[in-house]
């Protein structure tokens, strides 16, 4: 008999695809709202991500009416996205606000960096963690290398 766990470990799912859905529906939502009030409150964020099922960090400060950055997983509607953490950055509105995906165990070293005013997403080769620069994983390389031969994605200045 196979066990369950091998069939599911098998499965070749596609990262890349699951990844630029989410980001550029995320990027095109939070454009709407920025483009209707010419803001983003946390509170338009925190419903955003109420609906999306989002995961904080227990551990993370509370989220107020003032907080400008959100860091979520969302591997509780999608536990095949358990490697990734997402960022949403508000600190640089009403010019553009930035949404960032990082890789984790499997995944570590990929960093994407998606910018409200720019129609690219641009695919980082290395990310600084701990004050280490890490190089990217196998399965991270991967995941740049199918993002990056489609025509929405970009190299950052410092791929190799």
């Amino acid at each position: 008999m196979i066990s369950f766990l091998k069939i599911f470990k098998k499965q070749n799912y596609d990262y890349a695809a699951m990844i630029e859905n989410i980001v550029v529906e995320m990027r095109d939502h939070f454009k709407g709202i920025l483009k209707r009030k010419n803001n983003i409150t946390s509170k338009d964020v925190l419903e955003y991500l109420k609906k999306l099922d989002a995961r904080f960090n227990p551990l993370d400060d509370k989220i107020t009416n003032k907080t400008k950055d959100f860091v979520f997983t969302l591997d509780k509607v999608q536990p095949i996205l358990q490697p990734f953490q997402f960022f949403i950055y508000l600190g640089y509105l009403p010019e553009y606000f930035s949404i960032e995906v990082m890789g984790n165990k499997e995944f570590a070293g990929f960093l994407l960096n998606c910018e409200s005013n720019k129609e690219e997403i641009e695919v980082r080769c290395k990310y600084v963690n701990s004050g280490i620069p890490e190089e990217p994983t196998k399965d991270a390389e991967k995941l740049m290398k199918k993002l990056i031969k489609k025509k929405l994605f970009i190299k950052d200045s410092y791929y190799e």
